[in-house]
């Protein structure tokens, strides 16, 4: 007589099929997308191994299989990606939060503690927030400052706003080509995580990045097209003694430094890496 699937025989079974299918992270992704098919936390799959599954169950779950042997990014099947130990909803309108972007949560922290003591309430905005991971994360730490969002693509906001609702914080969203619905000298900060990837790369991605929208990726021939437009943008709008920080790309620091000092308005400028050892995260102060 066959043997019922049990949650464990699924688990294993899943597990060796991702294996086969190439996939970098098997048995996580297997648990994340078994859990999420039974409505169960990842550590009931363990507490409940011996749990036979029902015809039903089993129905549902193929097409999440299915759609993660193809490619599809975990996150994008279940919805949701945790990013600074907060929840976020995910869809194909917005990137997918990463742990090297907490670089640019925990910098940006440190300049708002930096300048706390002389302005109580900063002005804080975030250009291009896609999910609105970054500006949620800073609004949820240091609630006392005034907020701001802005993202060209309307889809993407609402995906932000349902971000900042679920999380309980209200930064002013505005649809808006990065900082064009900026006064000039009105923000103390500046965080962008803009696209930097040059165009000539964007075919040898990872298949899962395929997934993700090519305009949040895509930064032109160098890859530095938003990146010289934001600093250019940002000497205007920053205060002086105002601060911008922002994700770059591998090989970038050099090309950045250049564009900065370019403008004769900022004073210090300051990288930081990622978990890789990549100079991730740029600092730089307005004169």
């Amino acid at each position: 007589m066959e043997q019922p699937w049990t949650i464990l025989k699924l688990l294993e079974w899943t597990t060796s099929y991702f294996k086969t299918a190439g996939i970098e992270s098997p048995r996580i992704d297997a648990e994340v997308l078994i859990a999420h098919s039974l409505s169960l936390q990842r550590i009931d799959l363990y507490t409940k191994f011996d749990q036979p599954l029902e015809k039903q169950e089993l129905d549902n779950f193929k097409p999440l299989l299915k759609r993660r042997k193809n490619g599809e990014p975990v996150a994008y099947i279940i919805g949701q990606r945790e990013f600074w130990s907060l929840d976020f909803k995910v869809c194909p309108d917005v990137l997918i939060p990463r742990p090297d972007t907490e670089i640019l949560v925990e910098q940006a922290i440190k300049a708002i503690d930096r300048k706390t003591a002389s302005a109580p309430n900063l002005r804080i905005a975030d250009i291009g927030t896609g999910s609105g991971a970054v500006i949620t994360s800073l609004a949820k730490e240091r609630p006392d400052h005034t907020c701001f969002a802005s993202d060209i693509h309307l889809p993407t906001l609402q995906c932000a706003r349902d971000n900042m609702e679920l999380n309980n914080v209200e930064p002013a969203l505005f649809q808006a080509d990065l900082l064009s619905c900026i006064r000039p000298a009105t923000l103390d900060i500046i965080v962008s995580n803009p696209p930097y990837i040059k165009t000539s790369d964007m075919a040898t991605l990872q298949r899962e990045v395929s997934f993700e929208p090519t305009r949040a990726l895509d930064g032109g021939a160098d890859g530095l097209i938003f990146i010289e437009k934001i600093i250019q943008s940002a000497a205007t709008a920053l205060k002086p003694d105002g601060t911008l920080l922002m994700e770059i790309g591998f090989g970038q620091m050099d090309d950045t430094r250049t564009l900065a000092e370019a403008t004769g308005c900022f004073n210090t400028i300051e990288f930081f890496k990622d978990y890789s050892g990549i100079h991730r995260v740029v600092v730089m102060d307005r004169v």
